[in-house]
Parts: C-alpha cells; sequence; structure tokens
C-alpha cells in the first residue's frame, strides 16, 4: 500500500484520505478501523511523501494554457490506468 501511494504521488496525483482508506479496504476486504489513518501515518511517517493541492482559483487564471490541460488529460488518462491495473 505506502509503495503504491508514493507511486501515485510521484506521477503527481495527491492523495486524500477517502482514496487510501478505498485502497486499503481493496486490500483487506474489509474497512479500516476509525483511526486506521492516523496509525497508519504514524507507522509510516518517514517512507511516506507527502504533496500539498494548489487551490482551485489559482488554477482558474492558467487554464487557458494548452500545457496545462494537456498536463491534466495525461495524469488523468495514467490514473485510469493504475485503477483498472489495481481492480484487475
Amino acid at each position: 500500500l505506502m509503495d503504491y501511494i508514493n507511486k501515485l504521488l510521484d506521477c503527481g496525483i495527491p492523495l486524500i484520505v477517502r482514496m487510501v482508506r478505498n485502497f486499503a479496504l481493496k486490500i483487506l476486504k474489509k474497512p479500516p478501523g476509525k483511526n486506521w489513518m492516523h496509525y497508519f501515518i504514524k507507522y509510516y511517517y518517514k517512507n511516506l511523501k507527502s504533496a500539498y493541492l494548489i487551490g482551485l482559483n489559482l488554477e482558474y487564471k492558467k487554464a487557458d494554457s494548452i500545457f496545462r490541460i494537456q498536463k491534466f488529460f495525461n495524469l488523468i488518462s495514467f490514473f485510469n490506468c493504475f485503477i483498472y491495473s489495481f481492480i484487475i
């Protein structure tokens, strides 16, 4: 799970708690506990990478950039490949 999280972050896909929780659910075949994420981060914090989301209002100004639009669609197609390979 930790390697998968870091791989997604390397690709520029920041994760939210709900996404990581869903990944754990797929692996464990049962929902993780209430404080599971807190303990996961506490235990693996040295091995995990972190990323921050940029506010959407800043992106509206830059929305007309063809480079940003292409990057967005490349990330989405890459993310879809990861999801399908994870599920199958």
